[in-house]
């Protein structure tokens, strides 16, 4: 095979990790449901401002268990996959490509260019740009050892949680009201503004609540994606495919450590607002919040590896794979979903969906993602935006229809 051209045929169906795909479809799901809050009221804003939007008892307890179990868990867990499955990509560029690096690069420049579209043209809160510019500064870890990547994992994020000890501090009465002032502009071009208008705002919602994470990126992502491939490279998630005394040992102190600091990350939650004035709050959640999701998300995965298992549930459970291998076609089809059903130049339901009635309408579109992925799959080798990421990438000419 000449190196310089590799072949554009994607990984074989034998070749593939299913238990990752499965977690990453269920990853999809989860950050369908943390994220669709966002698209029906201004709750970026509310929730950075010390607010709340929904009062019912229904509401509220269900806000709660998303709260608490469900956002900060799933994206964390993508993360996680996300760097094993770099390190993979890496291993297997090495026989087929002259420069894996170099390849890899291009790669995140591919990805970077969805999240900007994504970001500008869907929904501020994407998540694409800090992956691929995080993904850039990953390839620097390709050949480094299991102890090296450990150790910057937790340097680097120890080094954000203590600059917010000595950086934090409360915005004071003018930002207070600079915010109030976002949220009456966001409730007003995504309740009634023209196209032109939400994509001002959109625009300007990145601007205030996103932008940040580019730079927060290699504090907070790069961590999780080394951490996911120290799962790699160590050989320790395939461990746990067959020995299951290893994985129940790691499925109880996952769930252990993460529901502990979780119940301290909810207790300083407060912190992340504009009124807060105590640093050492936010350096506390931070901390917390971290290593809190970690351990939910291993937790999430080893519960599902386990099921994958069972002889009840293993089947049902691997449906989810679908959606998994074709991530990247749903992370941005949910997006511009949302956008439909709630903003005005769809349905326009921008503020009359209850918070329980946004679960629902996540669980009824992923059961739909599921079902389409699947019809799609037995088509073609991989989704659409997988197709164009791969031709963009490899810069040759070829078919999505090339066997899998």
């Amino acid at each position: 095979m000449d190196k310089k051209y590799p072949s554009f045929v994607p990984t074989p169906l034998d070749q593939r990790i299913v238990s990752l795909d499965v977690i990453r479809g269920f990853a999809l799901w989860g950050i369908l449901t943390a994220n669709i809050i966002f698209f029906p009221s201004p709750y970026a804003y509310v929730q950075y401002l010390g607010g709340h939007l929904w009062d019912t008892g229904l509401d509220t307890g269900t806000q709660l268990l998303v709260q608490w179990f469900v956002q900060g868990k799933f994206y964390t867990l993508f993360s996680l996959l996300f760097g094993y499955g770099f390190m993979l990509l890496i291993d297997r560029a090495v026989d087929r490509v002259r420069r894996p690096k170099w390849f890899a690069f291009r790669r995140m420049a591919v990805l970077l260019f969805f999240g900007i579209v994504h970001a500008f043209f869907v929904w501020w809160g994407d998540i694409l740009i800090v992956y691929a510019l995080s993904g850039m500064l990953l390839i620097v870890f390709a050949r480094r050892s299991v102890r090296t990547m450990m150790c910057w994992a937790i340097a680097l994020f120890v080094l954000l949680a203590m600059g917010s000890f000595f950086l934090a501090s409360s915005g004071g009465q003018d930002e207070y009201v600079r915010m109030m002032q976002q949220l009456e502009h966001a409730t007003r071009a995504y309740e009634t503004g023209a196209y032109v208008s939400i994509l001002k705002q959109n625009f300007e919602d990145w601007q205030q609540l996103s932008m940040l994470n580019v730079f927060d990126g290699p504090f907070i992502f790069l961590p999780l994606f080394l951490f996911g491939a120290v799962l790699f490279r160590s050989g320790l998630w395939m461990r746990l495919h067959t020995d299951r005394s290893l994985r129940t040992v790691c499925l109880y102190c996952s769930a252990i450590i993460g529901g502990a600091l979780t119940v301290v990350k909810e207790q300083f939650g407060h912190a992340m607002t504009v009124l807060n004035e105590r640093s050492v709050d936010v350096g506390v959640y931070l901390l917390t919040s971290f290593f809190a999701d970690i351990g939910v998300a291993v937790f999430y995965a080893l519960v599902l590896l386990s099921l994958m298992q069972s002889s009840a549930f293993g089947r049902i459970v691997r449906t989810m794979r679908y959606a998994g291998r074709m991530a990247l076609t749903n992370y941005v089809l949910q997006g511009v979903f949302c956008g439909f059903i709630f903003y005005p130049y769809g349905l326009g339901l921008f503020g009359d969906v209850p918070f329980f009635g946004l679960v629902g309408i996540a669980a009824v579109f992923f059961t739909f993602q599921v079902l389409y992925s699947r019809w799609w799959l037995r088509r073609y080798a991989m989704g659409p935006l997988e197709w164009v990421w791969r031709r963009l990438t490899y810069g040759r000419r070829s078919s999505a229809t090339e066997s899998a």
